[in-house]
């Protein structure tokens, strides 16, 4: 069987980020919309991606961050550019 191990140095929140990120989900939910959480979970994305690459051309470490990558970086800009035009489109006219 799979067993999941833990290193005894990491932080206690860690392995409960799922739980709390799924309180998070429904608490957003019953203030907003299932479109409104779902459309900032799609951002989270865009940020942990833009940190990402901030933090390699800070760095230049690639185990932390993440180069331009030319074609497949304008792709993916190009996707969220989407979903961002998408999100603008819902709100205006739902």
């Amino acid at each position: 069987t799979w067993v999941q191990k833990i290193p005894p140095n990491l932080n206690p929140a860690i392995p409960n980020m799922p739980f709390f990120t799924g309180i998070f989900n429904i608490a957003a939910t019953n203030v907003t919309s299932s479109m409104t959480r779902n459309v900032w979970k799609n951002f989270r994305t865009v940020l942990v991606w833009g940190l990402g690459l901030i933090i390699y051309y800070v760095t230049g470490n690639v185990e932390l961050g993440e180069e331009w990558r030319i074609p497949n970086s304008f792709f993916v800009l190009v996707g969220f550019l989407v979903m961002l035009y998408g999100a603008y489109l819902y709100y205006r006219f739902v």
